[in-house]
């Protein structure tokens, strides 16, 4: 796909490049997602240049072994600006073993100073009580509004690469969402989406192989996309 044009002569044009380059990411997919919003969050809307997203995660965004990342190809596709901070093997609340937990992350993401914040992952605290994740995830969304309140934050739910979903999984995706409930973040669950589920999308079952990170660029650039229309002030193609 051929580089899109970067010198955008305002903020209208530039959420109408990002509408349309991410439609021509993810032109191959069709993803339908539930969302739970509470928030009310708009992303600002600076005089110009381009949208600036910060994505924190685990292995799903910052790869293991990979060429590429969804995050990577979004951007390279996009006039999107993409800070990718995610660090294979990092969790909401980190365990003995893992790198840590996605709160180590926010003082990177932030570098940027993004107009939106996603939160990716979590499948590492899959073992974890539900009490600990929970909370783990409400500190972290709390630190993120708290640091950053003008930029708008969207949590994606783990994803998983086999189904039927086995229930402790699903559990997860619920403990993370009733973190975002608490605290009113946008959340968009994926754990019962198949995008993963084909051979040779993952490594090990632990993260996406380049492939796999192929189909999150084309089905996030989906999700994406309609982030944006949904945080943004101005009124998108």
């Amino acid at each position: 796909m051929a580089p899109m044009m970067w010198w955008c002569s305002s903020w209208r044009s530039v959420i109408g490049a990002v509408a349309l380059s991410l439609l021509l990411v993810a032109a191959t997919a069709s993803a339908t997602v539930v969302l739970t919003s509470r928030g009310g969050q708009s992303a600002p809307i600076p005089a110009d240049g381009p949208l600036r997203i910060s994505v924190i995660g685990d292995s799903y965004s910052a790869g293991s072994d990979n060429d590429v990342t969804w995050p990577s190809l979004i951007a390279a596709a996009s006039p999107l600006s993409i800070s990718n901070v995610a660090v294979a093997g990092s969790s909401y609340a980190g365990r003995a073993g893992q790198s840590g937990r996605f709160a180590d992350q926010v003082d990177k993401a932030l570098a940027s100073k993004p107009d939106m914040i996603v939160v990716f992952g979590g499948i590492g605290d899959v073992t974890l009580p539900a009490q600990q994740i929970t909370q783990s995830a409400v500190d972290l969304f709390t630190e993120l509004s708290r640091r950053a309140p003008d930029a708008a934050l969207v949590v994606f739910g783990p994803i998983w690469h086999q189904h039927p979903v086995p229930d402790v999984f699903m559990t997860l995706d619920s403990d993370i969402a009733e973190a975002a409930n608490i605290t009113h973040t946008r959340y968009v669950p994926l754990i019962g989406q198949t995008w993963l589920t084909a051979d040779g999308l993952m490594r090990r079952n632990v993260a996406p192989t380049d492939e796999g990170q192929s189909v999150l660029a084309q089905r996030l650039g989906t999700v994406l996309l309609q982030q944006v229309r949904e945080t943004s002030r101005a009124v998108l193609p």
